[in-house]
């Protein structure tokens, strides 16, 4: 799978909101609520306006002073672990 391609789209029945930097994820179908710190909400909404992995990582490369290596390995565990607890699908492919 070409990383370049990897998308993040929220899975259905989940609704979120961004107050003060941090992001509330509701799963709609559990009940269970997510809370994202200011890293992670930036990653979110960057996934949410449809970039990619490598926009994404590059971004955050460039904000937070690391590589671009380390930037992609903490955003792919990032999206995994949101991917297995069902809040989001990650995709291949060009823009919806």
């Amino acid at each position: 799978m070409k990383e370049e391609m990897i998308r993040v789209e929220s899975q259905d029945g989940i609704v979120w909101r961004t107050v003060n930097k941090e992001t509330v994820i509701l799963d709609q179908k559990t009940g269970w609520y997510y809370s994202l710190d200011e890293t992670g909400t930036e990653i979110w909404n960057l996934f949410m306006a449809d970039k990619n992995l490598q926009q994404v990582t590059k971004f955050i490369a460039g904000k937070y002073n690391v590589t671009q290596k380390k930037a992609n390995s903490d955003t792919l565990e990032f999206i995994k672990n949101l991917s297995r607890e069902k809040i989001v699908k990650i995709v291949t492919g060009g823009a919806k």
